[in-house]
């Protein structure tokens, strides 16, 4: 099994050290904090915060997955250059939607594939779901 980056895993010191290293690779999850049984809700996962992921043949976000707790709920597969053509309204970063519709309260995380430097696993974000 390869190994999963984790941002909350690196020390604060490393962390500064390696911010745009760390930002770029890790995804971030936007959700509703809540939302009705059965609704279509739109949640987004955004590869970085302030720094953009290299989009090239040999170095780019390969696989974006969503996840609540255990269980798959999306994933997106990108082709080099792929994420490139709406740079100019996403402001280069990686962002994939997706319309889910919730039973329950979920515990979403993201899981992002660096063709470079492997997988990339976001914080959790809570939907409460009523």
């Amino acid at each position: 099994m390869p190994k999963i980056n984790y941002a909350t895993g690196i020390t604060d010191e490393m962390r500064e050290a390696k911010r745009d290293y760390v930002d770029r690779h890790t995804p971030h999850v936007v959700a509703p904090a809540t939302a009705k049984k059965g609704e279509i809700v739109v949640v987004s996962v955004k590869m970085g915060a302030d720094y953009v992921h290299p989009d090239a043949d040999d170095h780019h976000i390969q696989r974006l997955q969503l996840f609540d707790r255990d269980r798959l709920l999306a994933t997106t597969i990108y082709e080099p250059g792929a994420t490139t053509a709406g740079m100019e309204e996403a402001k280069g970063f990686t962002t994939a939607s997706f319309a889910i519709s919730l039973a329950k309260s979920a515990k979403l995380t993201a899981l992002t594939y660096c063709t470079r430097h492997g997988l990339w696993m976001s914080e959790e974000a809570a939907v409460e779901v009523a």
